[in-house]
């Protein structure tokens, strides 16, 4: 899940519930994101953060 530390709309505890739900689940939690995660950011620093995790993240797990 990508989740950023400053989402109004969904809880964090909903992120913690959600991972708990699946053992093979990770959180990339984007700091100074709202909802949306950096997607739709005016802030070229969090898109990027987001960016690059999710490239890591693909990197690791697409093989």
């Amino acid at each position: 899940m990508v989740y950023g530390d400053q989402d109004a709309v969904v809880p964090a505890e909903i992120n913690e519930l959600v991972l708990s739900a699946y053992d093979k689940a990770t959180s990339i939690v984007v700091p100074n994101a709202d909802h949306g995660c950096g997607f739709y950011s005016d802030k070229p620093d969090v898109t990027a953060d987001v960016e690059d995790s999710l490239a890591a993240f693909f990197a690791d797990n697409l093989k």
